[in-house]
């Protein structure tokens, strides 16, 4: 899911790599034994708002399966969309 959501974005294959590893690093320092998929989905929600708005949109959709465009309006106005070499 991830890769389709940045599917013919400027996201470069290092980066999306560089990401995951990121991930990756974060769950194994934060989790022991098991880790839910809400939190990685979570993790990737965070990293994609800050690296390309339209890959978050298109995860989001997907992840979170919104019932109606209100709460995908609200879900997008959230925070503040800002890019960054994070």
């Amino acid at each position: 899911m991830y890769d389709r959501a940045c599917r013919y974005r400027p996201i470069s294959a290092k980066r999306i790599d560089k990401i995951v590893s990121e991930i990756e690093n974060e769950i194994m320092s934060e989790y022991i034994m098991e880790i839910s998929v809400t939190i990685i989905g979570e993790k990737i929600l965070e990293k994609l708002w800050y690296i390309d708005l339209v890959a978050y949109i298109r995860f989001v959709v997907v992840y979170k399966k919104f019932g109606d465009v209100d709460t995908f309006i609200k879900e997008v106005k959230k925070g503040t969309y800002k890019t960054s070499e994070k």
